[in-house]
């Protein structure tokens, strides 16, 4: 080989580049939330005076126990309540269903907790506590339902116990659905 010039390249010499890249890419689809939504074209929530939060637990845990307790739901359906009352749309929010114009029914399928042993040897994102959740939203009046949105949300990792958990996606669960209301007000 003269001075100056290359060595031929051989083959798959920068595989290992690629799979490295590869390895990461599948580590932050990981990491992703998912959102999916559906809304009857022309929907304007703010045309609705009286509304009514629930939420319902679709959660089990291996001998068919439910992970949420009654007085987490309600605790659930006042924080949301609370948060699209002061956003002044409604004549009413109301955490439990009465007399109201639309019903925003949330359910709760999935609540997994932080594996923090996961988190420690792979990184910041994988291994994060998640909530996955459905909310619909229901015109009482013709029993039709005007939309629907489906969520995966994780959350920071600075709870302690499983009720710490509960509380911080109460937050974020609340922050998802008024985020919802005031994009299609």
């Amino acid at each position: 080989m003269r001075r100056g010039e290359r060595e031929p390249r051989r083959p798959g010499a920068r595989r290992g580049g690629r799979c490295f890249f590869f390895f990461l890419l599948l580590l932050l689809i990981g990491c992703a939330t998912y959102a999916q939504q559906q809304v009857k074209p022309g929907l304007h929530l703010a045309e609705y005076q009286r509304l009514a939060v629930t939420f319902q637990d679709k959660t089990t845990e291996p001998y068919g126990q439910s992970r949420i307790t009654p007085d987490e739901l309600a605790r659930f359906s006042q924080i949301t309540a609370e948060k699209l009352a002061a956003l002044s749309l409604f004549q009413s929010v109301e955490p439990a269903p009465d007399t109201e114009d639309l019903r925003i029914l949330c359910e709760i399928e999935e609540l997994s907790t932080s594996y923090r042993t996961f988190r420690f040897w792979v990184g910041l994102g994988p291994g994060k506590g998640a909530i996955t959740f459905t909310t619909r939203f229901i015109d009482t009046r013709t029993g039709t339902e005007v939309a629907r949105f489906q969520r995966r949300k994780k959350v920071p990792d600075y709870y302690r116990t499983v009720e710490g958990l509960v509380k911080v996606m109460m937050q974020a669960v609340a922050d998802e659905i008024t985020a919802f209301v005031l994009q299609h007000r």
